[in-house]
């Protein structure tokens, strides 16, 4: 439920059915390790509703769904119509959802290009085949889209506290250019986008052979826009960097994990363009 339009846990309790199990709907009734495991899942989605929002102003303005097939934008593959028991959402993010009791093994297809493995974004694979991977009870599989930005908050517990000053941009970097574009508003305003009351962040990712550049600016107005954020960064998928340039001054405030991933911690952002550039 955490890559898909609604997050509503169901359950089995008072069943009409005595021969069906009962099972709790709410994760807190549920018995550890699967207490912990649920909780991650819960809070991941928390993390990602800059991306889900995103993926609603997309549907109501281009009519694009949430949850796509797989042959959604390529009608040529022939082994996207066969991969039937998996799904994009959104135009970054591939789903393959655990379908057999006890599984420890997952086929699925990916489609051309460069792709990250969500959970472990060291792991890489180049598209066009199909893979086997490995599923726990910890995590299903999930790839990322080269090239893609996905936009996150830190884990908040309730939508009350939504934490609008705080922001993550996620760029999984690929060879060539892309694009993207997050959606804000205040959250309360059902008629926001007719009233032209939202921001759009425009999100632009480039890498060309050791060069890696990751751009992002604000337009539009809403009430209680934050006028300043605290933004963190972390780039996937390329080696360190020599020199960091921000808005084209040098930058030294950076850090590689253990994953090969480039971070870079919180800094203040007022709403201007900004520009980051790795050589």
């Amino acid at each position: 439920a955490v890559f898909s339009p609604i997050f509503r846990p169901h359950g089995s309790v008072n069943a009409p059915d005595p021969k069906i199990p009962q099972i709790e709907s709410e994760p807190v009734f549920y018995e550890e390790p699967d207490k912990s495991i649920l909780r991650t899942f819960v809070e991941l989605r928390y993390r990602l509703m800059p991306y889900v929002y995103s993926l609603t102003y997309e549907a109501a303005t281009k009519g694009n769904p949430m949850v796509r097939p797989m042959f959604y934008n390529n009608s040529t593959d022939s082994n996207l119509y066969k991969a039937n028991d998996q799904y994009m959402f959104g135009d970054a993010l591939l789903i393959a959802p655990v379908l057999e009791k006890g599984a420890t093994k997952r086929t699925l297809y990916l489609p051309n290009g460069l792709w990250y493995d969500f959970f472990h974004p060291a792991k890489t694979y180049n598209g066009g085949v199909w893979i086997e991977v490995d599923v726990t009870a910890e995590s299903i599989p999930v790839f990322v889209k080269g090239g893609a930005v996905i936009p996150m908050r830190p884990v908040f517990d309730n939508t009350a506290n939504y934490p609008k000053e705080e922001l993550e941009f996620h760029y999984y970097a690929a060879e060539g250019s892309t694009s993207g574009v997050m959606y804000e508003d205040d959250g309360m305003n059902p008629r926001a986008i007719a009233a032209r009351q939202f921001e759009l962040i425009q999100l632009y990712g480039m890498k060309k052979e050791n060069n890696t550049a990751f751009r992002f600016s604000s337009k539009g107005l809403y009430a209680g826009k934050p006028l300043q954020r605290n933004v963190e960064l972390v780039v996937y998928g390329i080696s360190k960097p020599n020199e960091v340039l921000l808005n084209k001054a040098p930058w030294t405030k950076w850090m590689v994990h253990d994953d090969g991933s480039i971070h870079f911690p919180k800094f203040v952002w007022k709403g201007n363009e900004v520009m980051v550039e790795l050589k």
